[in-house]
């Protein structure tokens, strides 16, 4: 199946999960409108790979009240060979969860699909662990260990602001830590 309009016209309707991994472009596409037609109301969880987004769960929320919408991160450690070459140089965990507490969901049934979901790609042999507070995870993901890095990233804002600084008014000096 090509587009959502030809899966939820097939025999397979409805469908339990809808897995979202694309690049979030609210400018561009309206993602909800998108996942629309194989949405069942009451029954389809979606799914959304928030490995490299923040916040994206809420519009998704909002857009489909009656399902629950699960956050998914990837933790996996990959390094480039090649051009088409890939490595797995560390962990190769996931993380699912959901990223709000909708008040139109029982909690319960929010951490049952997550647990569902877990427990189905654990049967898979893909490490899947449930969290209760998925956007730690998240941010983990996009900015790295903020607490075994900040002095780092100080450091690093530091340099930074400094050389913008430097560029712009100020006689350049060498920035080193």
């Amino acid at each position: 199946m090509r587009t959502p309009e030809e899966a939820a016209n097939s025999s397979r309707a409805p469908f339990d999960y809808v897995v979202l991994c694309v690049k979030a472009l609210p400018d561009v596409y309206d993602l909800a409108a998108i996942v629309e037609p194989v949405v069942a109301p009451q029954h389809t969880c979606i799914l959304v790979n928030t490995t490299h987004s923040l916040g994206v769960e809420s519009y998704l929320e909002s857009r489909f009240p009656t399902n629950v919408v699960l956050s998914l991160v990837c933790a996996a450690e990959l390094s480039q060979l090649s051009a088409s070459e890939f490595e797995h140089t560390g962990s190769t965990e996931f993380w699912v969860g959901p990223a709000n507490k909708n008040p139109g969901i029982p909690a319960s049934i929010q951490s049952d699909m997550a647990e569902a979901l877990a427990m189905t790609l654990n049967s898979g042999q893909v490490d899947c662990k449930v969290s209760t507070n998925i956007k730690q995870q998240q941010y983990e993901r996009m900015i790295g260990y903020v607490h075994q890095h900040a002095t780092l990233s100080y450091a690093s804002y530091a340099c930074l602001l400094t050389s913008t600084l430097q560029s712009h008014c100020i006689p350049a000096r060498e920035c080193a830590f």
